[in-house]
């Protein structure tokens, strides 16, 4: 039979210090609290300058018990990393200036960031991540781990999330990323053949979806988006989707790395793109409009072809271009397509 090993905190407001390994070789070891109604703190810091394994279950043991994992580095680098094998499972998890952390196993609980080095996740996360302010550090994501929460920052433009891609359909943030007037400041997405969702909105200042393999990865959004500086389109075969009476803002652009790649499927539902889409350079491949009510577009227009459904109406704002073929996919009557003072350059067809 394997061995166990349980460090358990049993006083009140008691501070358990690791500062160096934590080896299992023989069996499991578990660090946990023992005392209902206490306040619990597990610091694991690095004053040895070198990377530390540890090889412990982490838990709050007791119902109305508050613990706290803290993760330090008193010496060494950045490079130094805290390495967690397998869960933690507490309330509040807090990784300091300067600190590096990987963990491999799923961790719950409310985590803040301070530091500026990359944390990673490869079995997920369930509980809100919070950058705190002056922390631009970087969250990487393995492929098909979820984190169950939301990613927010403390300052607009800080904090990078970075997600593996899926090898199926997954939504991998259920919350929103950024919050208020705070955008993080970069959001990576790669996708491969499979669907890719965000279960609310997104807030970040670039956000970049890459395709190195795979055909019509999507990137499907279930809420508003905004990214100040633009969505970057890198791969062929890449599918964006927006959602029904959801918007799109940007001072920069949609835009692709390739010409002739990349589509856009808007929903419809009284839906806004406040930004230029495309560039007269590298056009997009398609833009499809589908399902009831107006989709306007405040900024120009450059796709390879535009698509548009029999219930639904696209709205080019004034003075707008639109650089397209635009092509109706019904045989009768409906759909339209609203040019406000505006130019149009491309061809008209329809289903017959």
């Amino acid at each position: 039979a394997s061995n166990v090993i349980n460090i358990v905190s049993t006083t009140t407001n008691s501070h358990l210090d690791f500062q160096g390994n934590v080896t299992a070789t023989l069996g499991t070891i578990n660090i946990t609290s023992a005392a209902s109604n206490t306040t619990h703190i597990f610091t694991f810091d690095n004053k040895t300058a070198e990377d530390h394994i540890i090889d412990a279950v982490i838990s709050e043991g007791q119902a109305g018990a508050t613990s706290t994992v803290n993760i330090t580095r008193t010496l060494g680098s950045g490079s130094n990393t805290a390495t967690f094998q397998k869960t933690i499972t507490v309330d509040t998890i807090a990784i300091a200036a300067g600190a590096t952390a990987i963990f491999n196993g799923l961790v719950t609980g409310a985590t803040t960031i301070t530091s500026a080095n990359t944390t990673t996740y490869n079995a997920g996360h369930t509980g809100n991540i919070a950058f705190a302010s002056g922390a631009d550090g970087t969250i990487s994501v393995a492929a098909d781990k979820i984190i169950t929460g939301n990613v927010t920052n403390g300052a607009d433009g800080q904090g990078t999330l970075t997600l593996a891609a899926p090898t199926a359909d997954r939504t991998l943030v259920t919350g929103t990323i950024g919050s208020g007037s705070d955008a993080l400041n970069v959001l990576n997405v790669a996708v491969l053949s499979h669907d890719t969702t965000f279960g609310n909105t997104v807030l970040a200042d670039t956000i970049n979806i890459t395709q190195a393999s795979g055909t019509d990865g999507t990137v499907v959004f279930s809420g508003d988006v905004a990214a100040a500086t633009g969505m970057v389109l890198t791969g062929a075969d890449i599918i964006v989707q927006f959602p029904s009476g959801r918007s799109f803002s940007s001072a920069g652009a949609i835009t692709t790395a390739t010409t002739d790649t990349g589509e856009l499927h808007f929903l419809g539902g009284s839906q806004l793109v406040d930004s230029a889409v495309g560039a007269s350079s590298k056009p997009l491949k398609l833009i499809q409009v589908s399902g009831t009510g107006d989709t306007t577009f405040n900024g120009p227009v450059y796709a390879t072809t535009t698509t548009i459904d029999e219930a639904s109406t696209v709205v080019m704002a004034a003075s707008q271009l639109l650089t397209s073929n635009v092509h109706f996919t019904t045989s009768g009557a409906g759909g339209a397509l609203i040019i406000n003072t505006g130019n149009f350059t491309g061809n008209i067809t329809t289903d017959t």
